[in-house]
């Protein structure tokens, strides 16, 4: 996963692998921050012209695949990004519907001699993976918290 955040013409980029744990952050293409990490909250702190910045990554929902990544600036939270991952919603009918007749059509068949086991362990191979592959869905970043977002709440306070 990767995300970027800008302040002041400056581009922060944090880069993450779920696989290695690895995390990097970048500040224009420089390393200021790389580190292994397997928790579920990860902070990194670096500090640039004078500035102190953070981001944090925190891992809700394992299960749900729910992360936010927040990004601050002289603690100040400047941005935050929300990654989730969506499934498809299953087409279970017609998927019931497939395997119950598609199923007692090859069964019948093969029971009754007229279709090699071959057949009957291509269809049921097929099957599952049109299950699985139909059900596929995708990650989805929605950024949730900005600067803009600051400064407009600050106003209506005042």
């Amino acid at each position: 996963m990767s995300f970027t955040f800008f302040d002041e013409g400056k581009v922060i980029t944090f880069k993450g692998s779920s696989l290695t744990g690895r995390e990097i952050v970048a500040l224009d293409g420089e390393v200021v921050s790389d580190r292994k990490s397997y928790s579920r909250n990860s902070i990194h702190n670096f500090e640039h012209a004078g500035k102190s910045y953070q981001i944090q990554l925190v891992a809700n929902s394992i299960v749900k695949s729910d992360i936010d990544c927040h990004f601050s600036v002289n603690g100040e939270l400047i941005m935050s990004y929300k990654l989730n991952y969506e499934k498809k919603k299953k087409n279970s009918v017609a998927l019931f519907l497939v395997i119950f007749f598609g199923g007692g059509l090859v069964g019948f068949n093969w029971s009754a001699g007229h279709l090699p086991t071959w057949a009957l362990v291509l269809f049921i191979c097929l099957v599952s993976l049109w299950g699985g592959l139909s059900n596929k869905g995708r990650w989805v970043c929605h950024e949730f918290i900005t600067q803009a977002d600051n400064f407009a709440s600050a106003d209506k306070q005042a």
